[in-house]
């Protein structure tokens, strides 16, 4: 959490403009102008310190340097009679594409990090500010610990001896001491770390060759990465940098096909060029331009990075591969995307930052330390992947963001068909449509958004939400005579004169979470209404195919089939339903084959059922266990496995399942020759 400060630091333009912009509260800056007590100690036992300057073009750089704990520590110098606070450090770094290290040697990372003399062109330093000498700043960080802490200040002094080391990559590690005086610190708080082991090694850089586009190295690096460093200037006079995490993958690429439009600033913006799409000072020699876009998670609301990017639209940009020691150093122009503008282009944001990367190098086994995941040590803050306009993604992960209402549906009916799922019913105030194996998104924010809060442990989650859920329809679509029926026993009655559209849908979910504990317990009489955003996806099972169509799901993935069952009837289809499911569900199984068998649909139902043997049941699970059997159910206690698909004259194989099961299926679907087309639980 921040440390209590001692003195008053005034918020920059950038920052109050920030605050303004996204009505958070006016509060005191708490930043400390030394590095206080908690800082400190952060610096002394983190086993990472991540530092940012900028380069001879003023264009901010970031880099990861590493150590055993208390590589790092902090100082007292002496300057007159004054004792300044400051922090020393001494660790391998890599010599010879660090872009921090040839920043404060005064090489040009641009031609193989040339050094430039005071009295060539060029030779001017805008990495030292007026007066001050070299600005640095960094960020202390624990990842195993989730502890964190900035500091920024001035470079007393800097060394690099060469590090003399036998083989392949002798001389390529460097030696570096350094001590910096500073003016500045903060601790900052755990959310979005997450928790790895860290291990100091030696750097052996390794440039990848430059392309005019990212390699597929780096675009893998990125769309994996769960992390990213950012340095930042408040108009070259003071830096800062923090750190971005999230889920593997939170970082996209931007389609090159993708148009960003300026967008309109505040009249009180200090830089205007913020919201522009690139800056006119620096361009980029991609052609078409390296784009990457990131969300801003809901945080303390200081805006200290953000703030920079508004008076000073640049960034140093550091994404690792930290159990490899792989990173994409980068600098970038920037644009805040604030409100729709940032969901146009990352559907389920309200706050996005663009990055146009104008100079960047990839380099193998650059840091000096390695990480590895430590197990379950995910951040529980962490949100959803939310994956860029035009971008290949999972349904319902960028559709539907704008929150404007199709229609608001009223619960109507519920039907618990186990002790965690229920089928619900909705009726619109509207005529619908949706077409056969798509999902519905709703909204449950006026249910069950709060409002702000900078930390909430008992909740982390709720944090970011956008509070919209998707979930596959499981009523028949609807069809042209305006005297049919659709849906499961009825519901989804058609308009008459409207054509394809219906004013009644059902969703079959599981109780997971805060939305389907809301449907699960609604009372239908009470009116509970939600707006629906929209209709998407598709997931056809069994087009075109002749004879028996397989379907392989795993517990709720069973809902595709539910909404498609009957038109596979009608088609003359049968089909051979492969279902992994727990002892729980065993109703929810007793429940669909028993509607379906009234319905004369013909299923060869292979259940299995995991975690618990037969003998293990209770009686009233025996009971229906039994029941299953007698409506034709083939139940067998274990996990699904390769032989259950065995079906002779299958091409096709069609699976909703999580990605236990999934992997497996597309593993047996590869020995036997077989096509998978499947549905995912990613959304």
């Amino acid at each position: 959490m921040s440390t209590i400060h001692t003195t008053d630091p005034s918020w920059h333009p950038g920052e109050r403009s920030m605050h303004r912009l996204m009505s958070a509260p006016t509060v005191y800056n708490p930043t400390t102008p030394y590095l206080n007590p908690s800082s400190a100690n952060k610096v002394l036992t983190s086993p990472m310190q991540v530092v940012g300057t900028l380069d001879r073009q003023g264009r901010p750089w970031t880099s990861i340097w590493g150590g055993p704990p208390g590589f790092a520590r902090p100082l007292r110098i002496q300057k007159g009679a004054e004792s300044l606070s400051a922090l020393g450090m001494r660790c391998l770094v890599d010599g010879a594409w660090d872009p921090v290290l040839g920043a404060m040697e005064g090489r040009d990372g641009e031609g193989g990090w040339e050094r430039k003399g005071e009295g060539e062109e060029g030779g001017g330093d805008q990495g030292e500010a007026k007066g001050k000498g070299r600005l640095v700043s960094g960020l202390a960080i624990n990842l195993e610990s989730r502890l964190r802490a900035k500091w920024a200040g001035t470079v007393v002094g800097v060394v690099a001896d060469r590090k003399v080391e036998e083989g392949e990559n002798a001389g390529t590690a460097r030696d570096v001491q350094m001590v910096v005086q500073i003016d500045a610190s903060l601790g900052n708080c755990p959310k979005y770390l997450n928790k790895k082991e860290v291990t100091a090694t030696i750097p052996a850089p390794e440039l990848v060759p430059q392309t005019p586009t990212l390699p597929q190295e780096a675009l893998d690096l990125i769309v994996s990465s769960d992390c990213l460093f950012l340095t930042s200037s408040n108009a070259g006079t003071s830096l800062s940098t923090n750190y971005r995490g999230g889920p593997k993958g939170f970082i996209r690429v931007l389609p090159s096909t993708t148009i960003i439009h300026p967008t309109t600033p505040p009249h009180d913006i200090p830089n205007p060029l913020a919201f522009s799409p690139s800056s006119p000072n620096i361009s980029s020699s991609a052609d078409p331009p390296i784009r990457l876009i990131y969300p801003e998670y809901s945080g303390n609301r200081y805006y200290q990075t953000l703030g920079n990017l508004l008076t000073t639209p640049l960034a140093g940009l550091a994404i690792p591969s930290l159990s490899t020691g792989t990173v994409l150093y980068a600098t970038c122009t920037t644009q805040i995307l604030p409100g729709s503008s940032a969901a146009a282009l990352l559907p389920r944001s309200n706050l996005a930052v663009v990055l146009t990367l104008t100079s960047w190098r990839l380099v193998r086994h650059s840091l000096g330390f390695t990480a590895t995941d430590i197990p379950q040590g995910m951040s529980p803050y962490n949100p959803t992947i939310r994956y860029a306009k035009g971008e290949s993604a999972p349904p319902g992960s960028t559709s539907h963001n704008d929150k404007t209402p199709l229609a608001t549906a009223t619960i109507v009916g519920k039907e618990m068909l186990a002790d965690d799922v229920g089928r619900v019913e909705f009726e619109t105030d509207r005529p619908v449509h949706w077409s056969r194996g798509q999902h519905v998104a709703l909204s449950f924010a006026g249910e069950l958004d709060t409002g702000y809060s900078h930390m909430r442990d008992e909740d982390p989650r709720s944090l970011n939400e956008d509070w919209v859920r998707t979930f596959t329809v499981t009523s028949r679509a609807p069809v042209e005579d305006p005297d049919s029926v659709v849906g499961e026993s009825g519901a989804g009655t058609v308009v008459p004169g409207s054509g394809k559209v219906a004013r009644r849908f059902c969703v079959t979910i599981r109780n997971v979470g805060p939305c389907t504990r809301l449907l699960v317990r609604a009372n239908p009489r009470a009116g509970v209404e939600v707006p629906v955003l929209g209709f998407g996806g598709e997931f056809e099972i069994g087009g075109g195919e002749e004879g028996k169509v397989v379907f392989v799901a795993g517990g709720i993935g069973i809902t595709p089939l539910v909404a498609q069952v009957g038109e596979l009837k009608s088609a003359g289809k049968g089909v051979v339903l492969v279902w992994g499911v727990r002892r729980g569900d065993l109703g929810l199984v007793k429940g669909l084959l028993g509607g379906w068998r009234k319905d004369g649909v013909n299923i060869d139902a292979r259940v299995r059922v995991a975690g618990v043997k037969e003998g293990g049941l209770e009686e009233n699970e025996k009971k229906v266990m039994k029941e299953i059997v007698g409506l034709g159910g083939n139940v067998i206690f274990r996990r699904v496995a390769s032989q259950d698909l065995d079906v002779e004259g299958a091409s096709k194989w069609y699976i909703c399942a999580g990605k236990g099961l999934a992997s497996a299926v597309e593993g047996w679907a590869a020995e036997k020759g077989v096509q998978v087309v499947g549905e995912s639980f990613a959304y």
